[in-house]
């Protein structure tokens, strides 16, 4: 259920905006696509250094794009997740899985809205 959430609001994201995601087939399941740097986002690619930060970051490029983190990959990428809250104008949760629109030009007020799926 969480992954078909998850599913739904990165469709619902409007076109153009990036998707990076740790696990890129729930973009492509979703109608995205992620960039092509990011189509290999295996544990391996993180693990040895293949996969780095500032490839991400690269890949997100500087206007909106939506962050999904949803096979715990992204994690082991050291300041991924602060970066991209940093970044935030919105979260989205549902089970395991983390979403976060960033768009560098609409820097948050106060608390983060977090669109919350499920229990």
């Amino acid at each position: 259920e969480a992954r078909n959430a998850a599913r739904a609001w990165i469709a619902s994201q409007p076109e153009g905006v990036t998707v990076v995601s740790d696990d890129p087939f729930l973009a492509y399941a979703a109608g995205r696509r992620v960039p092509a740097a990011l189509a290999d986002t295996s544990f391996k690619r993180v693990a040895t250094g293949y996969l780095r930060l500032d490839e991400v970051r690269g890949a997100a490029g500087q206007g909106r794009a939506v962050a999904v983190f949803a096979s715990g990959r992204f994690d082991r990428l050291p300041g991924m997740r602060a970066w991209c809250a940093s970044r935030a104008t919105s979260v989205f949760r549902a089970g395991a899985v983390t979403g976060y629109v960033m768009d560098p030009r609409a820097l948050p007020r106060g608390p983060l809205p977090v669109y919350a799926h499920g229990p």
